[in-house]
């Protein structure tokens, strides 16, 4: 009433708030940066003034204060830098201007081409459309004439083969026949310039009409407001109007009905669109024709109410919003003309416009825009009478290059248009030459070749291509690719190399950036750093450290004995001359089930005295050029007779490798025969039965995948694979088995139906349920599991996969599956399993399909990834019904500090428990149609992704929890129980302290050596180390047998966490440590930095880090001091180091047997596993017995010395020797002990105490 504008009660909570903001998020009253808080959803914009509308996401409207567009900024900089080279630079030949793009993930580099080849596409039609009205001074253009104005300011009608070949898939047809191409690609064209039109919009991918460069206007549109007439019988607030706010509310319908494709136009006409798909199909090139499975939008139709939800004929819920818009009171556009502001603010009949009252108003409307033709009316197929606005009463009007809206205004987009649209009126312009492809390991090596060859463009690769294909090799001005590029392919000459994210490490910096500007040319390296990466952002503050970081060449440890053990064991097979069946069965005499021995024609030819002559003569030649590494300090398991040693025991060590699949076998089929009986007992209950068949059909398939035949090459038990795992030969040579997904071939021969691989624990994630994978152009949905034969051939009609149950420790994690399912207790930490998480429907998935989704776009910045909730599990190997584990005990002065348990070839399951947004965290894993493999329900159980191309079967889905499975060497280090339980942060920081330690002292690359929290990351109680190679680099068995070796570790942390070494013989001391400065005198870092325990790769660990661990008061650094003096008593078969210790002492026979082992106690060396050890085939008992030497000691008391028991005893030793035992004695002279224990240094170890 007094003329003053006044918040509404209902609306004053939501009253913007003043506040200043410091640095860390915090609100003060002094200082800080001037902000505003809004309460509630983000209404209204204080920047630009934009109004929001209650509903929908504020994640939409916002963007977070690190947002970014790493894709577009790629591409940007990539089509800059081309720019400069072709336009700027004048110096380069032609073959150096070119851009080589580097990322450090393969999908990365795929989708950086898909949107570089889309983002140029657009640019070129945009900027076209733009060039066009400079061609044609200004004119407003028509339906019928933006297609071909498109068409001509493209260059499309010039007479040029070479302008031809960009869109044409034969440019040499004459005629009739390139009219029609020609006309088919006027129509995607236009059908592109409509489509361009809708509602939508991205910060970093604007169109014309949101910059003010074109305007969009409609025919008549003033004459139909000032026609009285036409608004004598309308609603009182149209007869009120004026005809300037009639025509505003005419555009703000039409504006609705435009931007959601309701278009009466040939070009988006369904019938013509199809024909066109086809037109294309045959005869257009991508991108200018439609991509194999593009599916071009048909025009929708405007209604004024919202429909039931309607039915195709296939039974599926049809999306009404593919066919229709909504124009409801409810809708966008019935609140807007709500709003008395759209009217003009001075319409008295506003407030009449009411949800009962605005059909009338919309129907007004439409009915006087028929009349002049500017919509028509018709059936919309969906059962109700739908609107569309007349395609021939659009104009396309040059814009005066100012946004309608201040928010979508984007000075950048808008010259770069202009710019693009000048170059667009030069005929020598290249722009149809920018084109990226990708180049990883997942493209097929004929087209990696391809592209290297396109890439360098030299005249020898114009030659061979011409010679070879007879026709002339196109250039490729972009390759986007992973760290394959970094080394062994020729390029030729290049100045720019970009990479889209910052290295892992200098080296990879020096390797990329170094790809360009050899032979003394100038180089441009450009680095992307993102503003959501802690690593980009590290080395973005301090570039230095990256860009003249220290280049250090691979390492390895030839000290190994494990790694040179393995060596010689391969020599040795080679000179057998035999090669090895793929399948172990292949290796046995099946025949005997219980002993299973080595058939006896291959144990003749293996175990021959010349191959192993000629082994022996091989070896000592390549231990002759490890001499400098084979030292007493380095080595001091090696002795002259050691190789002896190696080459004489490489059979029986052979047959021992094979003891493992021996056991595995034997138990699987006692599991069969044990489960068949209950199976078929009538007296047991109908849930013992339905268990037992649950168990033997687990045991089939074990059985299965040990009896492997044919496949045997990708299977864990390939004879060579498995070896490798046991640690009998390397393991380089058999990289993780991985996982396969299949990617389709598409139409048209653009790329080729293929397999795509990953390591297993990587691709559970990657190749996930619903997971896009990026490929060649292309964006690929993974729809469904490759069911195993084994698993097919229990499907029957209505039955279900069999699978897996799995009991967890909730104290440490540890997996209790198969043969260890039903313990009490857990067998790793012994916590009771009383309370144990039982983890049903276990699947193990071996590969995976997908189905072509759509190509990759523009829009795509980021790949998108799916929430998936992880979790790892282990369970150790088993023998003779003992736990293959070795348990040492870490402790110094003040008492313990960590237990660690070793497992050789233990079975680590990763598993996939389901989408992490779900709902309901106890329901695990996924549905599945247990007869196709087919995933069931969509991404977080929103709906079916698979729609009409889902298999016909009638199947009640399966709910699974997909998991891989894999044997590696593993080493858990948990805090003993003594230090109570350590912060998260502590933990992690330990975690790190001694990967870091552990890879500097045994030379590791950071990629060789795993590290991950247990039992899960939000719950951490114990570090799982494991090696990545098959059998491992023998790190983590040093680790928990050599006394001294994590002290080793724990000081070399320390000094990589910015600690001085201490002074020779003084110990490290928490309270006196010396901490290292920088040039200015202040710490190197505060928490941790990328010189100490932060990487690449621990990224999402990184808040956790904290070398100081100033929350417990540096308990991390008293612990690494205290880790430094410590010394590791070790148990075996499981058993703590005091049992260990009390069942040898019970079992001693004399009293020099129990002074051997207080001699073996105090000077560190290895304990052996029993005493008083039975082997029968050699009629002796051993007094002490090493199971993984099959080591035979015998401590001989002052009766050996006779004539007649010396005798025997040689005859003893022979008799053990020829069957492959090690036989070492020791006589009743104590004093002579020590020479025999360094004598053999490579079976007991050295002693602590050297």
């Amino acid at each position: 009433a007094d003329g003053e504008w006044r918040i509404k009660s209902s609306y004053r909570k939501y009253v913007p708030q003043a506040a200043k903001v410091r640095p860390d998020g915090v609100t003060t009253t002094e200082g800080g940066l001037r902000a505003w808080f809004v309460p509630g959803s983000f209404r209204f914009c204080l920047g630009c003034g934009t109004s929001h509308s209650t509903s929908g996401k504020d994640s939409l409207r916002l963007t977070s204060l690190s947002g970014e567009g790493r894709s577009s900024a790629t591409t940007m900089l990539t089509l800059a830098s081309l720019r400069y080279l072709y336009e700027q630079d004048e110096h380069l030949g032609a073959e150096a201007r070119k851009v080589l793009g580097f990322s450090d993930n393969r999908q990365d580099a795929a989708l950086q081409a898909g949107h570089f080849n889309d983002f140029v596409q657009v640019l070129l039609t945009r900027s076209a459309l733009l060039s066009a009205f400079t061609k044609g001074d200004g004119r407003a253009l028509s339906e019928k004439e933006v297609a071909n104005a498109v068409f001509e300011a493209l260059g499309f009608d010039r007479d040029d083969p070479g302008v031809r070949a960009e869109y044409m898939q034969q440019p040499d047809v004459k005629g009739n026949t390139r009219r029609q191409v020609q006309a088919a690609m006027r129509g995607i064209l236009g059908y592109r310039s409509f489509f361009d039109l809708r509602r939508g919009w991205r910060f970093n991918n604007p169109n014309l009409e949101q910059l003010g460069l074109v305007r969009m206007a409609y025919q008549d549109i003033d004459d139909l407001a000032a026609d009285a007439d036409e608004w004598a019988n309308a609603p009182q607030v149209l007869q009120a109007a004026t005809a300037q706010e009639r025509a505003a509310v005419l555009r703000v319908l039409f504006e609705t009905m435009r931007q959601g494709l309701c278009i009466a136009t040939r070009y988006l006409d369904r019938t013509e669109l199809d024909q066109l798909r086809t037109q294309s199909y045959a005869n257009l090139r991508e991108p200018w024709g439609f991509t194999e499975d593009e599916r071009p939008v048909p025009a929708r139709w405007f209604v004024t109410r919202r429909l039931k939800d309607e039915v195709c004929p296939r039974g599926r819920k049809l999306n009404l919003e593919d066919f229709l818009v909504i124009g409801s009171s409810r809708s966008r556009i019935g609140r807007e003309l709500k709003k008395p502001g759209t009217w003009g603010g001075g319409n008295p009949y506003v407030a009449q416009v009411k949800d009962d009252t605005y059909p009338d108003v919309i129907a007004a409307l439409l009915k006087a825009a028929e009349s002049y033709g500017l919509v028509r009316q018709e059936e919309t197929g969906v059962g109700v009478t739908g609107w569309q606005l007349n395609g021939a009463a659009l104009l396309w009007t040059p814009g005066e290059g100012v946004s309608p809206k201040q928010s979508s205004d984007n000075r950048f987009f808008r010259n770069l248009y202009r710019n693009i649209a000048g170059m667009l009126a030069k005929p020598e312009h290249q722009l149809f030459d920018f084109e990226a492809r990708e180049h990883t390991a997942q493209v097929e090596q004929e087209d990696r070749l391809e592209r290297e060859a396109r890439f360098r463009f030299t005249d020898k690769d114009r030659k061979e291509w011409r010679d070879r294909k007879g026709s002339e090799l196109e250039w490729l001005p972009v390759l986007f690719c992973s760290p394959t590029m970094e080394l062994g392919v020729d390029i030729s000459s290049l100045n720019t190399v970009y990479m889209r994210n910052v290295p892992p490490t200098p080296a990879n910096y020096a390797q990329r950036s170094g790809r360009a500007g050899r032979a003394g040319q100038p180089a441009l390296a450009i680095t992307y750093c993102a503003a959501q990466s802690p690593h980009d952002q590290y080395y973005f503050r301090d570039p230095v450290r990256m860009v003249h970081g220290q280049v250090n060449p691979p390492t390895l440890d030839l000290a190994n004995r494990e790694l040179v053990q393995s060596h010689m064991h391969a020599i040795w097979l080679a000179e057998t001359g035999r090669k090895l069946d793929s399948s172990i069965r292949g290796l046995l005499d099946m025949s005997h089930p219980e002993a299973l021995p080595i058939l006896e024609e291959l144990a003749a030819d293996l175990d021959k005295p010349e191959a192993k002559k000629r082994a022996h003569q091989r070896g000592l030649a390549v231990l002759a050029m490890l001499k400098d590494e084979l030292t007493p300090q380095r080595a001091p398991w090696f002795t002259e007779a050691w190789p002896e040693t190696v080459f004489q025991r490489a059979y029986k060590e052979l047959d021992e490798a094979l003891k493992r699949w021996r056991d595995l076998y034997r138990a699987t089929a006692r599991q069969i025969e044990l489960n068949f009986k209950i199976e078929n007992n009538p007296a047991a209950s109908e849930r013992e039965r339905r268990e037992a068949q649950q168990r033997h059909n687990e045991a089939r398939k074990q059985r299965d995948l040990l009896l492997a035949g044919e496949s045997a090459f990708n299977s864990d038990f390939y004879t060579y694979r498995y070896l490798a795992s046991q640690g009998f030969l390397p393991g380089y040579n058999f990289p993780r088995l991985p996982l396969l997904a299949y990617i389709p071939a598409r139409r048209g021969n653009i790329g080729r139906e293929s397999f795509l691989s990953r390591p297993r624990f990587l691709a559970l994630g990657e190749f996930g349920p619903y997971s896009l994978i990026y490929h060649e152009g292309s964006q690929y949905r993974v729809t469904k599991a490759l069911l195993t034969i084994t698993s097919q051939d229990q499907i029957t009609e209505g039955a279900r996969l069999a699978t897996e149950v799995a009991r967890l420790c909730p104290s440490c994690g540890y997996g209790h599956f198969r043969s260890q399912r039903d313990a009490d207790r857990c067998f790793s930490c012994g916590a009771s399993l009383a309370g144990a998480e039982e983890v049903k429907h276990l699947y193990r998935i071996e590969n995976v399909s997908t189905r072509r989704a759509e190509r990759i776009t523009a829009n795509e910045e980021e790949r998108v990834r799916q929430g998936y909730e992880m979790q790892t599990t282990l369970q150790f190997a088993e023998a003779d019904g003992r736990l293959q584990k070795i348990t040492t005990v870490v402790l110094d002065a003040q008492g313990p500090l960590l237990e660690l348990q070793y497992g050789p070839a233990a079975t680590l399951w990763r598993m996939n428990f389901g989408w992490r947004r779900r709902k309901d965290k106890k329901v695990l894993g996924f549905m599945m149609n247990p007869v196709t493999g087919h995933w069931v329900g969509g991404v977080d159980d929103a709906g079916e992704e698979n729609g009409d191309e889902a298999p016909p079967d009638r199947t009640p889905p399966q709910r699974i929890v997909p998991y891989v499975e894999d044997r590696r060497n593993i080493l858990i280090i948990r805090p003993h129980q003594g230090l109570g339980e350590l912060p998260a942060a502590t933990l992690t920081t330990l975690q790190y302290a001694l990967k870091r330690g552990i890879e500097s002292v045994y030379q590791l690359e950071e990629s060789e050596l795993m590290a991950e929290p247990l039992p899960t990351r939000d719950n951490r109680q114990s570090v799982l180390f494991y090696e990545a190679a098959e059998g491992g680099a023998g790190v983590l068995t040093r680790l928990a047998t050599e006394p001294s070796a994590l002290a080793a570790v724990a000081a070399e942390a320390l000094e990589i966490m910015h600690f001085k070494r201490t002074a020779k013989g003084q110990p490290w001391v928490k309270a006196v440590l010396d901490e290292e400065l920088d040039d200015d005198g202040q710490p190197m870092c505060e928490a941790g930095c990328y010189k100490c325990l932060l990487s690449y790769y621990n990224q999402p660990d990184h808040p956790l880090i904290d070398r100081q661990d100033e929350k417990t008061g540096g308990l991390l650094l008293d612990m690494l001091c205290r880790l430094t003096q410590s010394e590791a008593r070790l148990g075996t078969h499981g058993r703590a180091p005091e049992q260990h210790s009390a069942e040898l002492a019970r079992t001693a026979g004399s009293s020099l047997e129990h002074a051997w082992l207080a001699y073996v106690e105090q000077h560190g060396h290895r304990k052996p596993d029993r005493g008083q050890h039975t082997i029968a085939s050699a009629q002796t008992s051993a007094n002490f017995y090493y199971d993984e030497y099959q080591l035979a000691v015998f401590i001989d008391g002052p009766h050996h010395e006779t004539g007649g028991q010396s005798t025997k005893d040689e005859a003893i030793t022979r008799r053990l020797a020829e069957q492959g035992y090690l036989v070492v004695r020791f006589s009743r002279i104590t004093s002579e002990w020590p020479a025999v224990f360094a004598t053999h240094a490579d079976l007991f170890g050295t002693s602590k105490n050297e």
